[in-house]
């Protein structure tokens, strides 16, 4: 089982590193890179440091992770670039008041200066390195993927403000929203990027989250279009999750939103048969679930989540926004290229004193409700703009 954490990669690339909640980096080769700041009070690991804090750079495959040190943090930022044959980066700040060393356990790491040997008998041991760092500076690190590295080609390697603006180049496709969220944004872009570095689920043994998946990239052009294992695939895990649920109470909202990922697969492929196909099955399962108020923790499901509380509908109608939280009450919002079983559609919500207009686009030939604002309005408009009643407490 791969530990848990954040994984690192780049696209069209079979390795993998995973940051741990720890700071540690597990690499393909079943070893692990560990890291330790040499203070002037003791050797920090950030495993046993309690002032360790982590955090992924606006939701993309960048990972910083921070530890306390009398003076201020010293800020370790883990990335993969596909440069030089692959590499994983070490970015290290020390953002302290007096000068470190950093301490790595591995002796195949790559640095711009010459690598430490540590002392006999002190906290580390024979494969540890150590760098000396002095307050205010920073320096980088470096991992080969594949082909060797040497110190010359660290210069040439991206920073991680560029790893960040080229991932989030890539992961801008399909929904945007605009919420009341502070973290929605982030979280759909670690959603996504997580969706582009996992290994592919099985399609018959854990089907919902192969849509999921699926889903996720066809919406950022990352599948061939004409590629037919993959509509199968997405045939097959439809059919499965149609064969676990058809005699359910109830259909589970992932599972709903599993085969609106099919039918948008499939649509994606060129198979528009298929598309009808899982929208019939969709349609044949009980009534789904409403979304959770909380997010999964599954974070590859995240964005199969938000969709599901910003519209529902089995082809024929669609209901934006099903619920609406009492704390996005007077607060403009919108999302566009929301997708559904009738096709994406997009709204926006804008308050007129205690009462929400609410703008809309959707396909041809369908029925838009407002559940969760206004109960008693619907429309048969592709589009239009409507005053609702205020909502009821």
């Amino acid at each position: 089982m791969p530990p848990e954490g954040v994984a690192l990669g780049v696209l069209a690339q079979p390795w993998r590193f995973v940051v741990t909640p720890e700071g540690a980096v597990a690499t393909d080769d079943g070893a692990t890179l560990r890291w330790a700041v040499v203070a002037e009070d003791r050797v920090h690991h950030p495993e046993d440091t309690p002032s360790r804090r982590q955090r992924t750079v606006d939701g993309t495959p960048v990972v910083e992770t921070a530890v306390r040190v009398p003076g201020g943090d010293v800020v370790v930022t883990a990335y993969a670039t596909a440069d030089r044959g692959g590499a994983l980066v070490l970015a290290v700040e020390n953002r302290a008041g007096t000068s470190v060393a950093f301490a790595v356990n591995r002796s195949d790491i790559v640095a711009q200066r010459p690598l430490g040997v540590p002392p006999e008998g002190g906290p580390f041991g024979s494969s540890w390195r150590t760098l000396p760092l002095a307050h205010g500076s920073s320096m980088r690190v470096a991992l080969a993927a594949t082909t060797a590295l040497g110190a010359d080609d660290l210069a040439v390697l991206p920073d991680a403000a560029a790893v960040v603006r080229g991932w989030q180049r890539q992961l801008a496709g399909g929904l945007h929203a605009d919420l009341p969220e502070p973290t929605a944004d982030e979280q759909l872009c670690r959603s996504r990027a997580h969706a582009c570095l996992l290994d592919e689920p099985d399609p018959t043994e854990e089907p919902e989250r192969y849509l999921h998946r699926a889903a996720t990239l066809a919406r950022m052009s990352l599948l061939d279009r004409h590629d037919g294992d993959t509509a199968v695939d997405v045939a097959t895990a439809a059919g499965e999750l149609a064969r676990r649920h058809r005699r359910s109470a109830t259909t589970p909202w992932g599972v709903a939103a599993a085969l609106v990922a099919a039918h948008d697969v499939l649509r994606t492929l060129g198979d528009d048969r298929g598309a009808e196909d899982a929208t019939v099955v969709a349609r044949r399962l009980p009534p789904a679930e409403p979304a959770p108020d909380d997010p999964p923790a599954d974070v590859l499901r995240y964005e199969a989540w938000l969709t599901r509380r910003l519209a529902v509908g089995d082809g024929a109608t669609v209901a934006v926004l099903p619920s609406f939280p009492v704390a996005w009450r007077g607060v403009n919002l919108s999302a566009y290229q929301v997708p559904t079983l009738a096709g994406p559609v997009g709204f926006a919500v804008r308050w007129h004193g205690a009462r929400p207009a609410l703008l809309w686009e959707a396909p041809l030939g369908v029925v838009v409700t407002c559940p969760g604002l206004d109960p008693t309005w619907s429309s048969t408009d592709p589009n239009g703009e409507a005053l609702l009643a205020a909502p009821v407490d």
